[in-house]
């Protein structure tokens, strides 16, 4: 598994339009990286395989955020 670090500008702006679209809300990096942080493994593994710019990360993202913040 890999670290935050490996991801650049363009990933973190892909977690970022997937943050917004699930809660509306713009985040900086800080809290991005602190939201990504607290995704389960198998969200973060699919990061650091496929990079935060693949669909399938996104989705799950999305879907993630939207049934975990009611």
């Amino acid at each position: 598994m890999g670290n935050s670090e490996c991801f650049n500008k363009n990933e973190w702006n892909h977690l970022h339009d997937a943050v917004l679209e699930a809660t509306g809300e713009n985040k900086s990096k800080e809290d991005l990286l602190i939201l990504f942080q607290t995704l389960p493994i198998n969200i973060k593994n699919d990061a650091y395989n496929y990079g935060m710019n693949d669909t399938v990360f996104r989705d799950e993202v999305i879907e993630y955020l939207k049934n975990n913040l009611k």
